[in-house]
């Protein structure tokens, strides 16, 4: 160990706490390189903020952390009761700030043995888990304790910005999968782990990407991602030690990422550990990460023929606080003057573009193709270049969901026809207006006495206006790209009634035997019936009314087991999705009573009901 207050704090706590100090250095070098976590960044409100949920949730740079742990207020608190120490202290001096972390990760941990715990770090997982809020998430605590096991065998030698070198001398060497070489254009390897947290790009086509950093680590971004609670994610997470990458979203899917929604249906987000305000990334914007990511966009860019320019691949800071307007500068992202509607400013000014940009084009390394065809217009709701519509006359999609009508009151208004309602329209009824023109500059064009509405689109050659199936009102040019959209769409027609599912003996469901999709069973007086749905719900229907559910309505589905063991299971394949936790009952089985009570039984002893009873 090196002099220094940190180092004695490490040393101090490790000894209070009966921890490896290797495991503390570790645990602090992957917080934030052992600097103290910085404010969060500043925030203008002098826009006003949107209220749905995708563009006021994005997860990036706010939370508020302490100490070279970066420790949460609630951690904080709870380290100041497990110490004695004050809270101000743990927030601002590096000893107390070492001792609540270590009280923290102690809390949950067991007592470490050999340095052949240092292989998987197993006595302090749960510990670690607990520590780094990743409890709800066993992927990403698992990616975490891998990470810190890999530093742990490579070992560190850092300098912080006030002078103190902290060095770890690893241990062995780094096991795991060897990089390979990619071709111009592929994607390199990524892990899939889902979020929950999506949308429908409702027919935008990807046209930008936009980078994040995470304000922390990879597994810690996974976690968050993977909580509805949150709505936010993105479609893939970085790693600054080895370029791993974690997909989370589909990129045909939207991603919450942006705090603007409009530029989330219109890009792909990708997260990079790091922390904007800091030098480097605070020293996780690594010559790996760019070249991971690097590799990345560059396939990205050549899938969807998006320029390698700052104008489409750009900071969350640059993305407008509201609306589909132009980027914003660089000066005003590092100001938190734009990034969405919360005004984030990732990935902060130490981000190198240009360097960055550079390994973009070089992943790509391919000449410039030909031009893109024209836009493909379908044979019925489009409005081909140098067409029009009067006053009178109307455009409907190919499926008859939705129609564009030029009304003789001057509104150019686009109707969904299964609810009868107006989505959108020009606001301008009252006015006299002559013709609705898709040009042929591609600017689509209502005029009166003048040009009274325009969608902007000029520039575009050959562009065509179509009334899609799904309710949306588009502008393409050259290549199927979607230029302008009215953002809309219609809804969804009542699907048919499912089909009666087959009869099956009255009575219930005896010990082993099963209810498979589309069956049911009744009561034997009849009135009573337990339906297994094929859509993946199972109800109590007392003559045709729901009295009891499993609420697994929209999810696959196999078979309803009355088990052997006295459990009721709800089966997706070799997955359960819900039980009645009744196992340890032996021949157990379920009966749909004539009183309409549902009810699991052991030898005439009633062990669950749903209390139904009529």
């Amino acid at each position: 160990m090196h002099p220094g207050a940190r180092n004695d704090a490490l040393v101090a706590a490790a000894a209070k706490y009966e921890l490896p100090v290797e495991l503390l250095m570790v645990v602090a070098y992957r917080q934030g390189r052992f600097e103290k976590a910085d404010a969060p960044p500043p925030v203008t409100l002098d826009v006003p903020v949107p209220v749905d949920g995708e563009e006021r949730n994005d997860e990036h740079g706010g939370a508020e952390r302490f100490g070279m742990f970066y420790l949460s207020p609630e951690q904080v608190t709870e380290g100041a009761q497990r110490t004695g120490l004050s809270e101000e202290a743990i927030r601002t001096e590096h000893g107390a700030n070492a001792m609540a972390a270590a009280a923290l990760i102690a809390g949950a941990s067991t007592r470490f043995g050999q340095d052949s715990d240092f292989d998987t770090l197993a006595p302090a997982r749960a510990g670690l888990t607990l520590f780094q809020g990743l409890q709800e998430s066993p992927v990403a605590a698992d990616l975490s304790v891998k990470e810190l096991v890999a530093q742990l065998r490579t070992g560190f030698d850092v300098t912080t910005g006030d002078g103190e070198r902290l060095e770890l001398i690893g241990f062995g060497e780094v096991t795991g999968e060897q990089s390979q070489a990619l071709g111009v254009g592929q994607y390199p390897p990524t892990q899939w782990i889902p979020s929950p947290n999506y949308s429908s790009r409702d027919g935008y086509p990807v046209r930008f990407v936009v980078i994040h950093d995470m304000e922390g680590t990879q597994s810690s971004a996974i976690s968050v991602f993977q909580q509805s609670s949150r709505q936010s994610s993105a479609h893939y997470l970085l790693r600054a030690s080895d370029g791993h990458i974690v997909q989370m979203v589909q990129e045909a899917q939207n991603a919450w990422h942006c705090g603007n929604g409009w530029y989330n249906r219109n890009s792909i987000g990708i997260e990079h550990e790091g922390f904007a305000g800091r030098p480097g990334g605070g020293g996780y914007y690594t010559e790996t990460q760019y070249q991971a990511s690097a590799q990345l966009v560059a396939a990205i860019t050549l899938r969807y023929g998006i320029p390698v320019d700052r104008g489409h691949i750009f900071g969350h800071g640059n993305v407008p606080s509201s609306g589909s307007g132009g980027i914003c500068s660089d000066a005003q992202a590092n100001a938190a003057q734009c990034g969405g509607s919360a005004h984030h400013w990732d990935p902060g000014p130490y981000w190198n573009w240009g360097h960055f940009l550079d390994l973009v084009a070089a992943a790509r390394n391919q000449p410039v193709g030909p031009p893109p065809p024209p836009p493909v217009a379908p044979s019925c709701g489009a409005l081909a270049s140098g067409a029009s519509l009067a006053p009178g006359q109307a455009l409907t999609s190919c499926n008859g969901a939705a129609t564009l009508v030029h009304q003789g009151d001057g509104n150019v208004v686009l109707y969904d026809n299964n609810s009868h309602r107006a989505i959108w329209h020009t606001q301008t009824y009252g006015r006299a207006t002559s013709s609705f023109v898709m040009q042929g500059d591609g600017n689509l064009v209502l005029y009166g006495s003048g040009a009274l509405w325009s969608s902007g689109t000029f520039g575009n050659g050959g562009a065509i206006a179509v009334v899609q199936d799904d309710g949306n009102f588009v502008i393409y040019g050259a290549g199927n790209r979607a230029l302008w959209a009215t953002d809309t769409q219609v809804q969804a027609p009542p699907p048919p009634p499912p089909p009666p599912p087959a009869p099956k003996a009255c009575g219930g469901l005896g010990a082993g035997a099963s209810l498979g999709r589309g069956e049911q069973v009744s009561s034997c007086n009849g009135r009573f019936v337990l339906a297994h749905q094929g859509d993946g719900n199972v109800v109590l229907y007392d003559n045709g009314r729901a009295l009891w559910t499993t609420r697994t309505d929209g999810r696959a589905t196999s078979s309803l087991v009355m088990q052997g063991d006295g459990n009721l299971v709800l089966y997706n394949g070799g997955a359960a999705l819900w039980a009645s936790r009744t196992d340890g009952h032996g021949g157990a089985t379920l009966a749909v009573q004539d009183d309409g009570n549902l009810v699991i039984y052991q030898g005439g002893r009633a062990l669950w009901a749903t209390m139904t009873q009529r």
